[in-house]
């Protein structure tokens, strides 16, 4: 199986592209940055490397190389109140892989026997703060808005039209696409002590070590939601589904070892 991913050199994608590169079902791991992978990664036999400067073109051909892959983990962005990285780039990564699956599903629908592949599952890390409707006043926002004040706000509003673009969009091409929304808390190193005070102070809701969410991310790129229609995931559910995951990835390596 072939995974593609980007901000893979980032905090939450970095830890997410290294449970791509251990799970065992991915085979082929394409990151697609904008500067080069450390050397510590860069030689791993399941890596393919991608350099773009410029994520709002996407070259038809390096998508047609790839578009045997099962999906992609979108996880570039930030809480910065940026449209280009936070709306656009995303949306155009999207229009140009369905047209390149549409493309390659009209022709398989005319060849006897062709086994159609499954959809392509887009998988969007936004944030449990996230906020659609775009009329809502937040807190710390004014009127009219100031970049240099509301910087988080802006972000929050934007990456909630960045959910309803995708879903909207999966709707659209609901024959080659899937959209599924990851929506975390606070996210921590898995054992630190903020985490811990965190989830105690907050509770399960708002809280998740970048482990669980890096599993939980994974395992849903590769096997899909358990309940098939789900396109929204939350922070608590991700959070014991991650610790389950992390628990039997643990069992099974001691079992092989054994």
């Amino acid at each position: 199986m072939k995974v593609l991913i980007t901000g893979a050199t980032g905090t939450i994608g970095s830890e997410i592209f290294r449970h791509c590169l251990a799970h065992p079902d991915i085979t082929s791991v394409v990151a697609i940055t904008r500067r080069s992978l450390p050397e510590a990664v860069s030689s791993h036999p399941k890596l393919t490397s991608v350099v773009m400067q410029d994520f709002k073109i996407w070259p038809r051909e390096m998508l047609q190389s790839h578009s045997d892959a099962a999906g992609m983990i979108w996880a570039l962005g930030g809480s910065e109140g940026n449209a280009t990285v936070n709306l656009e780039f995303p949306l155009a990564f999207m229009t140009a892989m369905a047209d390149v699956l549409e493309s390659e599903h009209r022709a398989a629908e005319v060849q006897i026997g062709k086994t159609m592949r499954q959809k392509f599952r887009f998988i969007y890390l936004s944030g449990a703060f996230v906020e659609r409707d775009q009329n809502k006043k937040l807190f710390l926002e004014r009127d009219p808005p100031n970049k240099d004040f509301c910087v988080f706000p802006a972000a929050r509003k934007l990456k909630g039209v960045t959910e309803t673009e995708s879903l909207a969009f999966a709707q659209e091409h609901a024959h080659v696409w899937q959209a599924l929304i990851v929506r975390p808390g606070g996210v921590f190193p898995k054992d630190s002590i903020a985490t811990s005070m965190l989830s105690w102070v907050l509770g399960e809701n708002w809280v998740i070590g970048r482990e669980e969410l890096a599993a939980f991310m994974t395992d849903l790129c590769v096997n899909g939601a358990e309940e098939r229609d789900k396109t929204m995931f939350e922070n608590a559910g991700m959070l014991y589904k991650g610790r389950a995951l992390l628990l039997q990835g643990t069992a099974n390596a001691v079992a092989v070892n054994t």
